[in-house]
């Protein structure tokens, strides 16, 4: 299930695109993912970790995130309950990465080694571009 165009009140959104699916299929997604636009990733601080729809409790598991200049992206993973950052173009493995505190910040980071073509280094925020959050069910 995927949640488009999400903004500051995705919750709401969220819950009554899910809800008017379950009235269809009559079957909970096992994976919902919102996704968040430019201007909307800017406004919206209400992204949670967790949330339940319906008796069923969604977990934040993993997403992409694209940098700051709009021409590349980077994946935030969970495994075994640690949390990691990975960019290809940084020809690095998994990197130890507390990322989902850093949903709701303004917060920026890098990978080592990734420039843009003028030797720009690319940035990455929440907050500041296009982001899709990854959502798994656990009950």
């Amino acid at each position: 299930s995927l949640i488009n165009n999400c903004n500051k009140l995705w919750k709401k959104q969220t819950t009554s695109e899910v809800e008017n699916k379950l009235h269809n299929s009559g079957v909970l997604p096992h994976v919902i993912i919102l996704e968040f636009h430019d201007e909307d990733s800017k406004t919206t601080r209400n992204r949670e970790t967790s949330f339940v729809i319906k008796g069923a409790k969604y977990s934040l598991d993993s997403c992409i995130v694209r940098d700051t200049f709009k021409g590349h992206v980077c994946a935030m993973l969970t495994c075994e309950k640690k949390e990691y950052a990975y960019d290809g173009a940084s020809f690095r493995p998994f990197v130890p990465f507390d990322w989902k505190k850093k949903i709701n910040s303004k917060s920026y980071w890098g990978f080592g080694g990734v420039l843009r073509a003028e030797g720009v280094p690319l940035k990455w925020s929440f907050m500041d571009g296009y982001n899709m959050l990854i959502y798994y069910r656990i009950e």
